[in-house]
């Protein structure tokens, strides 16, 4: 509010803004100064607006499966839809970004933990529509690591009558596409451009538009096999995207004249706020992340994103709220992995409005997860956590 008051009091002294109306001129006549006539100021409205989380699932030694076959944090889950549903400006699209159910199984297990989840969904749509105003909010799902990859422990291999050792670790899940494209069909948009090479396995990777707003969906999980490693025969790697068609994406939505943002959402981040050791001593901040918590080809998606000017990567992963923009001018990294997994600050979820004079509102709603048990519900009121307008320009602040 404070960036728009001081856009009021610039026009007021005769500048121009795009989204002022009815700009008038007061001139003295004759030595008598007369009064300002009345400025007719268009206040900005919302136009467009998504909300976006990840990380519901919970831990493995929580896992109740004849209770709770879904692995999702159920409490968390009906709050976070029901606080979305109560917003006097309901949001008209949301992403679920992933680590929905706990996976990391075999891929029959993974079936039945979607199926459970999608369950659970319907169950609480069909409460929500009790409600007065219910407006139905379109869900597009975004695969996480649980949903695609799978853990494995230390062994050791006998290959060509050599014996190698994989390290404990995760691994692409074999068929875990199928049994994501199967169970989340009707939360994937079906006028979607879609990735052409190795089409099959890059089936949750995808783009659409919605009003003029562009949206790069990544499976950062993409599976793939590296059979050339001796120490990891045929295992592959895990945080593997197609980026050149990513690339190639955002480069085509820069150009469109149609579209006047884009954002670029997967699972996993590239920036990521964690100690590191600097000089000899640990130091918190952002930094770029390409192990497990990050992605391998970080360095040159941000590349990527900044060349073509990309608003911001929406990721999760890490059970955190967290914003940086690490190189401003430039774009921002936002994680919300605060759905209903351990360890956050707080639950809930965030929310990017477009407004009618094109700038692009931030804010991340949350409450403060319930002490005794993090499944149980939270009296806690949803507050805003966060909130900030994301320009281009130097934003200043970040996010813790």
């Amino acid at each position: 509010m404070i960036a728009r008051a001081c856009l009021v009091c610039v026009v007021l002294i005769g500048a121009s803004a795009p989204w002022v109306q009815g700009q008038s001129v007061v001139a003295e006549l004759a030595g008598v100064s007369a009064p300002l006539v009345n400025e007719s100021v268009t206040e900005p409205t919302p136009v467009f607006s998504f909300a976006f989380v990840g990380c519901n699932r919970i831990d493995r030694d929580d896992i109740d499966r004849t209770n709770n076959p879904s692995t999702a944090n159920v409490a968390a889950l009906k709050r976070l839809f029901n606080d979305m549903n109560e917003l006097e400006r309901r949001p008209d699209l949301f992403f679920f970004l992933g680590d929905m159910v706990f996976g990391l199984g075999n891929e029959y297990r993974l079936k039945d933990e979607l199926s459970a989840w999608v369950d659970e969904y319907d169950d609480i749509q069909k409460e929500l529509k009790k409600t007065p105003g219910f407006k139905q909010i379109e869900m597009v799902a975004v695969p996480g690591n649980h949903e695609m990859l799978r853990f494995r422990k230390p062994s050791e291999y006998e290959v060509g009558g050599k014996k190698y050792f994989t390290s404990e670790g995760e691994y692409p899940l074999e068929n875990s596409i199928d049994r994501w494209m199967t169970a989340m069909s009707r939360f994937i948009p079906a006028n979607r451009d879609k990735v052409t090479t190795d089409s099959h396995l890059n089936q949750a990777t995808f783009a659409f538009t919605r009003k003029n707003v562009g949206f790069v969906v990544m499976n950062t999980d993409t599976f793939n096999t590296l059979p050339n490693l001796p120490n990891e025969p045929a295992l592959g790697k895990e945080g593997m995207i197609p980026r050149k068609w990513i690339a190639a994406k955002v480069k085509e939505y820069q150009k469109d004249t149609g579209i006047d943002h884009v954002f670029v959402l997967g699972h996993k981040p590239y920036y990521v706020y964690r100690s590191e050791k600097v000089d000899g001593q640990w130091v918190r901040d952002f930094y770029p992340t390409t192990g497990h918590q990050g992605l391998p080809d970080g360095k040159a998606l941000w590349r990527d994103l900044r060349s073509a000017e990309v608003v911001a990567m929406l990721s999760a992963h890490v059970h955190e709220y967290q914003r940086v923009q690490p190189d401003a001018p430039g774009p921002y990294q936002i994680i919300a992995g605060n759905a209903g997994s351990t360890r956050p600050s707080f639950f809930g979820y965030s929310l990017i409005t477009i407004m009618s004079d094109n700038t692009i509102d931030l804010a991340s709603y949350g409450y403060t997860v319930n002490s005794a048990d993090y499944m149980l519900e939270s009296t806690s009121p949803t507050i805003i956590r966060d909130q900030t307008t994301l320009t281009w320009s130097k934003n200043g602040t970040s996010f813790p």
